[in-house]
C-alpha cells in the first residue's frame, strides 16, 4: 500500500542569513538526499517535497509538492538572503496552500529554519498562525522549529509548537542542525514504514536515541567479529 509523504520546508531567506548562506544551501541538499534514500529504503512511500523561501520581499515557492526523484540541488543562485523575517506570513501562506492537497491518510512533515524572530508579517498574526497550526495537528500534521538566537522554546510553543530546537547561527552551527533534523527525519520516515502512527512524537530526542543506539548496536558487532576472529 502506497503511503504519501509531504515534506514541507520552510525557509528563512532573511538577510541575516547571509553568513551562513553556503550551510543552508547544502543542508537543503543534504535533506533532498535523505529524502531519496528513505524512497529507496521504503518503496511504499511517495514524498513530495515543497520547498519556501521568504523575506519581506514575499514567499518564493522553489519547489511546489514535487516528486523527491525530480529535485536537483540548490545552488549558490537559487538562494538570496535579503531583508526582514515575515515568519507568520510564510506559514500561513505555505500552509493554507498544502492543507487543500493534502488527503486524510496522508502523512505531512513540516520544518521551518529561521535565524530571527518574526519582524514583518502582513497578512498572519501570531495567533492565527497558532490556531492553524492546532488545527494541523488534529489531523496528524507535525511540526519540527529550528530557531536561532531566540527563546526557541518560548517562540516555539507560542504557536502551538511541541518539537523544536535551538542552533548556532554559525556555519558550524548550521551544519549541525542539519545532521539532527535529517536524522531525526529519517527515523520519521523509519516509523511511518512500521506503521508508527505517533511518527513526529519527540521528533529531534527520538532522532538522536535512534541515531545513539545504531552506532553502539554497531560497535557491538565490530567487538564481536573481533571476538571470532580470535579464532580464526
Amino acid at each position: 500500500m502506497q503511503t504519501t509523504i509531504y515534506n514541507l520546508i520552510i525557509m528563512d531567506e532573511s538577510g541575516s542569513m547571509q553568513s551562513i548562506k553556503p550551510q543552508i544551501i547544502s543542508g537543503f541538499n543534504e535533506t533532498v538526499q535523505t529524502i531519496k534514500l528513505a524512497k529507496e529504503k521504503y518503496p511504499e512511500q511517495n514524498h513530495l517535497v515543497s520547498l519556501v523561501f521568504f523575506n519581506d520581499g514575499g514567499t518564493r515557492i522553489v519547489h511546489d509538492c514535487a516528486a523527491v526523484e525530480s529535485i536537483k540541488e540548490l545552488s549558490d543562485t537559487d538562494y538570496k538572503p535579503n531583508y526582514n523575517t515575515p515568519l507568520f506570513d510564510a506559514m500561513g501562506f505555505s500552509l493554507t496552500g498544502l492543507k487543500e492537497k493534502v488527503k486524510p491518510e496522508d502523512k505531512v512533515l513540516v520544518t521551518i529554519l529561521t535565524d530571527g524572530l518574526e519582524n514583518a508579517s502582513k497578512e498572519y498574526s501570531r495567533e492565527t498562525i497558532k490556531k492553524m497550526v492546532e488545527e494541523l495537528k488534529s489531523k496528524g500534521w507535525v511540526f519540527a522549529f529550528m530557531g536561532a538566537n531566540q527563546d526557541v522554546e518560548k517562540v516555539a510553543f507560542s504557536i502551538s509548537i511541541e518539537n523544536h530546537i535551538l542552533f548556532g547561527a554559525s556555519p558550524k552551527g548550521t551544519i549541525e542542525v542539519f545532521g539532527k533534523e535529517n536524522r531525526s527525519r529519517d527515523y520519521a520516515y523509519q516509523k511511518i514504514h512500521y506503521g508508527n502512527e505517533n511518527f513526529g512524537e519527540n521528533f529531534f530526542e527520538n532522532g538522536e536515541e535512534n541515531e545513539n543506539k545504531n552506532k553502539n548496536e554497531k560497535k557491538d558487532d565490530k567487538k564481536k567479529r573481533g571476538f571470532f576472529n580470535l579464532f580464526k
